[in-house]
């Protein structure tokens, strides 16, 4: 079932957009590397190199992964699921359907993580194996499944064209709390921001955040009736 799904909603034009946003990242990536700086440089100052690296990285997720979700998620709902809701019924096809999309987007972040947190392993002599920088990552595209919950929540056949909206909604409110940490908009909504890790609980409410996002869009996205 999740192979069907995903065959419908992985067009050859979203494959295309995908791969060359995920080409893109990887490209930008690599130029983070300071390769032009001597092995000497990159050991001397290597604490330099590993925080400009871990920061950037990090900001360019955050403005760069929720346009790539939004771009795949957009169309999640389409007249043509019609015969499959017929057939196997539209709870089942729509519990499927966004278990699909959390399977891509996983995917897409081991993906990443492969290239953004081992990589500079090998090509580099400053960057040091860091789980603080690894559990950051892991945070970052959590909050993408935040904003794939929102478009199955408030995007349908109808209004498509408006999911670009959260994308940008999302990255003014990256840019907001990055000038000061608010605990009262964390609890809101849950983006990363570097001061929310010296909360013991923080990852367990944003997995709980998320949870609560995917049974609220289920049942949303179940009795909306297709037009």
């Amino acid at each position: 079932m999740i192979h069907l799904i995903f065959s419908y909603w992985m067009t050859k034009q979203k494959m295309l957009i995908y791969l060359i946003s995920i080409g893109i990242v990887i490209l930008w990536v690599v130029s983070l590397f300071q390769l032009d700086q001597s092995t000497y440089d990159q050991i001397m100052y290597h604490d330099d190199f590993m925080f400009q690296y871990k920061h950037l990285s990090l900001e360019y997720l955050n403005l760069m992964m929720p346009l790539l979700i939004v771009m795949m998620v957009m169309h999640h709902e389409s007249n043509s699921l019609q015969p499959l809701y017929a057939f196997f019924g539209k709870s089942k096809v729509t519990f499927y359907k966004m278990l699909s999309y959390v399977f891509f987007i996983l995917w897409t972040q081991a993906l990443l993580i492969v290239f953004i947190y081992c990589l500079p392993y090998l090509m580099t002599s400053y960057y040091l194996v860091s789980l603080d920088f690894l559990f950051a990552l892991v945070l970052v595209f959590n909050q993408n499944l935040i904003v794939m919950n929102l478009v199955f929540m408030f995007i349908h056949i109808k209004y498509q064209n408006f999911a670009i909206i959260f994308a940008v909604l999302a990255i003014i409110y990256h840019m907001l709390i990055q000038d000061k940490f608010r605990l009262l908009l964390f609890y809101l909504c849950p983006f990363y921001h570097e001061n929310m890790l010296q909360y013991k609980y923080h990852i367990v409410y944003q997995i709980l955040y998320i949870i609560l996002g995917f049974i609220i869009a289920y049942n949303k996205m179940v009795k909306t009736q297709i037009s």
